[in-house]
């Protein structure tokens, strides 16, 4: 309910309610990090090279957002990688460290951005392609 309604109302069987505020415009687009989490579980064992890069960025954020906890880095046949687990979770994981080139990261920029500004039903797969196909063109 709006404000005004939500105020006007008087309804003593209510036993619970909840109250918050809704931004209105202004923000910019907000990353669920749980749906990057959850890619990034998809991602973690995938060969292809775009893909990998993919699985980086996402690690990245989620060490930023504190999601994800860097345990360490290591050498892993012949490769660096990020040791990494889930808050409140022991089992860890490995993440191969990229360092994708201009190209690479203007895919992953537009990938990235497509996610946070995504139609209802659109999913990292299709926004990834897209980003791939754009820098083939």
């Amino acid at each position: 309910m709006c404000s005004p309604c939500f105020e006007g109302r008087e309804s003593p069987d209510d036993l619970v309610w909840w109250r918050t505020l809704h931004a209105g415009q202004g923000k910019g687009p907000k990353l669920d990090i749980q749906a990057v989490l959850g890619f990034l579980a998809v991602l973690a064992d995938d060969p292809r090279p775009e893909r990998k890069d993919l699985a980086f960025l996402l690690a990245l954020l989620g060490v930023r957002h504190r999601k994800l906890r860097l345990v360490g880095v290591a050498r892993s046949g012949g490769r660096e990688v990020l040791r990494l687990k889930k808050v409140r979770s022991r089992k860890e994981f490995e993440i191969e460290v990229r360092e994708p080139d201009a190209e690479a990261r203007a895919s992953l920029t537009r990938a990235l951005t497509g996610f946070m500004d995504a139609e209802e039903g659109e999913d990292w797969e299709s926004l990834l392609s897209e980003a791939q196909e754009e820098k083939t063109i």
